[in-house]
């Protein structure tokens, strides 16, 4: 007479290699997908100014214009002043603001990044512009924000009609991630973030009106009368990730571990 062999109902059941190395397979999948696509936006153009030489203007993709074109020797690209990597440094003098353009194709909704250092020298009175043009150096523009002696003004200049100054969030002698994101909708709204920290979304109504695609050049500049200057780096416009998305890694996440229990349940 043939006996099967026994097997306790409780002793466990050793998992195949093969099964535990197709488990980990997935999952490692899985992390890569989420992690790729929880970074995937359409770049439009991102700088970091390491590709261009120290002490020299970053011709190649950047158009000096007002003092920044007069005066070289003082708007150019250095060793940023905390110490690290290159950085853009920007000069005004004699009434005159000091900018880089760059010329660009925006949409109708973007991301714009930007690290802004204010050195504690200008006093409280020179200042930090970033804008959109509609010509080099010339036609209409938009100031989407300025920085001055540790206030933010969100759509507009510290001595404008229009700026809506938010302070407590910008320090001297320091770097700063600055993150605007421009959607445009039944009325285009801004969203302003420092540092990872959400300032809040203002609508472009009664702030000098929307950003139209006929602003086709981004602006970094020093703004202010005398020799104040101020520092730009890691300078890039990209698309918002869609809402849609994270939704959709959400539910690969709940398939995932579905399937995982499964392997898991004894037959």
């Amino acid at each position: 007479m043939f006996v099967y062999p026994l097997k306790s109902a409780l002793q466990p059941t050793r998992p195949r290699i093969g099964d535990v190395c197709q488990t980990a397979r997935w999952w490692w999948v899985l992390v890569a997908v989420l992690v790729g696509a929880s970074t995937v936006s359409a770049q439009f153009f991102t700088d970091t100014f390491e590709s261009y030489s120290n002490n020299a203007w970053p011709t190649a993709n950047w158009s000096a214009q007002f003092n920044a074109a007069s005066a070289p020797s003082t708007n150019l690209v250095v060793t940023d002043p905390a110490g690290g990597d290159h950085a853009l440094k920007l000069t005004n003098a004699n009434n005159w603001s000091a900018f880089a353009f760059r010329q660009v194709t925006l949409p109708s909704t973007f991301r714009f990044e930007a690290d802004v250092y204010e050195p504690s020298s200008n006093g409280g009175i020179g200042y930090q512009v970033i804008d959109l043009w509609s010509g080099l150096g010339t036609g209409s523009l938009q100031r989407m924000v300025s920085f001055r002696n540790e206030t933010i003004y969100v759509l507009g200049d510290p001595t404008g009609t229009y700026a809506s100054a938010v302070s407590g969030n910008f320090s001297f002698d320091a770097w700063h991630h600055v993150t605007i994101d421009y959607v445009r909708g039944s009325s285009a709204t801004v969203s302003f973030s420092v540092d990872g920290t959400f300032l809040g979304q203002w609508s472009t109504t009664g702030y000098g009106g929307a950003w139209d695609t006929s602003y086709t050049y981004l602006g970094l500049g020093q703004a202010q009368i005398n020799a104040y200057s101020g520092y730009f780096d890691n300078v890039s416009v990209s698309s918002i990730p869609e809402p849609s998305t994270f939704a959709g890694l959400f539910g690969l996440m709940v398939l995932g571990f579905a399937v995982y229990r499964k392997r898991q349940k004894p037959v």
